[in-house]
Order: C-alpha cells, then structure tokens, then sequence
C-alpha cells in the first residue's frame, strides 16, 4: 500500500506543478487572442487530442500490468518535454513521469501527464485545460460521497484537470477538478476506487 500512496502522491504532485505552470501561460495567451483572433493555430505535430488520451490504458499501481506501454505512448504522444524519477520505497524500481503540451484543439491549453512503472502506464492526467466545463455551488453540493467517477464525469461534462492512478481496484485512485462559474475557485472530487471519498474547494483569488 505504501507503494501505491506514493505512485500517486507523486503523480498529482506533478499535475498539480504543471497546472500552476500552465495557469500563468494561458493567461498571456488569452491576452494575445484579441490581436491574433484572426489567425487560425494549425495543430502540433502529434498532437495530442482527448481520443488519444482516453484511449491509453491505466494498469495495476504495483506492476503495471494491463497498462499501456511506454513506447505506445510516446508514439501516440511524441517525444516528452520533460522527464522526472521518482525511486519507490521498499522496491527496487523507479516510477518515470513525463509531461506533453503538444495538444490539440480538444486538450487546448492542457499539459498531459504520464506515468510508467516497468515500462507500463500506471497513471496519466491533465492539467489547466481551458476548455473545460463550469460547475455552480448548486452543482457541487448535489454529488453526496458514494458517487462514480463515470457519474460526475457525465453529469458535469470535461473537467480543467483530471488524474487516474491505477486504472481500478482498491488500489486506484481518481480526481477532478472543475472552476466554478465565477471563476473564483476551484471544485475536486476524490475517487478511491472509482467511487467518491471527499470534495475540497480552493480560492483561486
């Protein structure tokens, strides 16, 4: 289990670092839209779309059994933009991280997060998407603990940020994170298991 808790500790530590970078990127971009809004971006090569992304697999935490190969992922992904390792206590292994911002149309303003363990993905998720979806306090106070990570996800549509530690089973691990309408902070569920643990909101001011 402590293997696990870390895997996935490290793994949102890392999405948690890339939103914080990105959060200050998007908002230069968007105070260039008015005078480039006329100039259609041609997407990236490789780029990343949300099909690509939905379609890597999440193996077990420990082995990564079941998991998307490394090598799949940097085909589909391209080349990362960085690289970080992390050794796993009690095992004599290292758990390799790496980021992407090669994204397309649908993951726009996104940095895309992965995780190997044996050459197999044990995590992924996004961070900073700017096309995501607005949630109300209304909206956040309905979901009661319990609740499916499928049932949050369809119910509010894309989040800002997603992570998946995993895959499922006991020792999986899920978070969401959506903006509230007025922009003002941020909402996350917590999945263990796929089903609902805990939901924090956090300022954004």
């Amino acid at each position: 289990m402590k293997k696990v808790i870390t895997i996935g500790t490290t793994f949102l530590v890392a999405l948690t670092l890339t939103a914080c970078g990105n959060s200050s990127s998007s908002d230069s971009s968007s105070s260039s839209k008015d005078t480039k809004n006329s100039v259609k971006k041609s997407e990236p090569k490789n780029a990343i779309t949300m099909i690509k992304y939905n379609s890597i697999r999440v193996g077990d935490p420990l082995t990564g059994s079941g998991g998307s190969t490394e090598t799949t992922v940097k085909n589909m992904y391209g080349e990362p933009m960085s690289e970080t390792k992390t050794a796993v206590p009690d095992a004599n292994m290292k758990a390799t991280s790496y980021t992407w911002s090669n994204v397309g149309s649908s993951l726009s303003g996104a940095t895309i997060t992965a995780e190997f363990l044996n050459g197999k993905t044990v995590g992924k998720g996004y961070a900073a998407l700017s096309k995501s979806t607005k949630i109300t306090d209304n909206d956040y106070k309905t979901i009661q603990t319990g609740a499916s990570f499928t049932t949050v996800k369809k119910q509010f549509g894309t989040p800002q940020s997603e992570s998946i530690v995993g895959g499922t089973g006991t020792t999986s691990a899920q978070t969401l994170t959506y903006l509230d309408t007025s922009g003002s902070k941020s909402l996350s569920f917590t999945f263990t298991n796929n089903k609902l643990m805990s939901k924090t909101t956090n300022s954004l001011n």
